[in-house]
């Protein structure tokens, strides 16, 4: 029923790129099952045009997603009969630091890569790259940074959307700068909010079984009251599918055993690790000590192969 040419030559395009970073670093890229399967869903086509205009993913932390839409993103300007002529991808999120996160991994793909040396110029002042060849443009943008006014965007990225709660605009205006092109592709991917008040988690709820060819949604996250959501490693890989890849099996447990024994820690583990929703009771953590939980769990070793690269 549908043609998956285009979604395997992105496949393919991506395991020519190289590590560029970690005890790995210069070895091919190696993509495995969901990255694969988001690819050949959201780029999957009838009658010779791309059936999917929004793809939305939420998933646990260090599953490498901005990783993958970084490659997905450089795919969708070099590849012949993917990328459009002068057209303008970007991507946003909710502050520069975070916004910029994506540019830095297509840049450095690009530093291993010399067919893409040729290609593409990266002017990292503008966070902008440029395909010399076919006029094809992506910048990062930043919701703190200002307007969007006067783009006109085949591509947009949203790249953790859950940290924007209750002010959607900024998206928005991305969206709707993409009235030029009627096959405009919009990507959402984030690890879900902490509650409903988050738009993102709104997306997730209206499409996750959505019948709308037109929208693919898939939603990997552990289901509130499993058993042995806190120690067993099956019942992790529903919210993290890179278990065992790019995330360590031993790290996660080292994380699930904190949190079982410092309540504090309990509701981080499941909103961030485990991709739930919680409850406002669930959720009632000091902002400080929010803050503290992160840095700490953010700054430990997480990856067994890939380690940094998997962002």
């Amino acid at each position: 029923m549908y043609d998956y040419t285009m979604a395997n030559k992105i496949i393919k395009f991506c395991e020519t790129l190289k590590i560029p970073e970690g005890d790995k670093v210069g070895e091919p890229i190696v993509l495995i099952e969901w990255q694969k399967d988001f690819i050949r869903e959201v780029f999957k086509e009838k009658n010779g045009k791309r059936v999917v205009k929004t793809g939305i993913c939420s998933i646990g932390r260090k599953n490498s997603k901005s990783s993958t839409i970084a490659m997905i993103l450089l795919s969708l300007m070099c590849i012949k009969g993917l990328a459009k002529p002068n057209a303008q991808l970007a991507s946003g999120a909710k502050t520069r630091q975070q916004s910029a996160l994506l540019f830095n991994l297509m840049s450095k793909f690009i530093q291993f890569s010399p067919t893409l040396q040729k290609r593409l110029k990266v002017t990292d002042s503008k966070k902008l790259i440029t395909n010399m060849r076919n006029g094809c443009t992506y910048q990062s943008l930043a919701a703190d940074a200002g307007s969007v006014l006067g783009l006109s965007l085949y591509v947009y990225v949203h790249d953790e959307g859950a940290n924007l709660e209750n002010n959607y605009s900024f998206p928005e205006a991305c969206k709707s700068s993409q009235g030029s092109y009627d096959d405009a592709l919009v990507l959402e991917i984030s690890t879900i909010g902490s509650s409903d008040t988050y738009e993102f988690n709104k997306l997730v709820e209206q499409y996750k079984d959505n019948k709308d060819p037109s929208v693919y949604c898939i939603y990997y996250t552990v289901p509130e009251n499993t058993p042995n959501m806190m120690t067993d490693p099956e019942v992790w890989k529903l919210a993290n599918p890179s278990l065992g890849h790019f995330l360590s099996v031993d790290t996660m447990k080292s994380y699930a055993d904190q949190a079982i024994k410092i309540p504090s820690k309990m509701s981080y583990f499941k909103n961030y690790l485990l991709n739930m929703k919680i409850s406002s009771e669930q959720s009632f953590i000091q902002s400080e000590d929010w803050t503290a939980i992160a840095e700490e769990w953010g700054n430990t070793q997480i990856f067994t192969d890939y380690q940094q690269f998997a962002a």
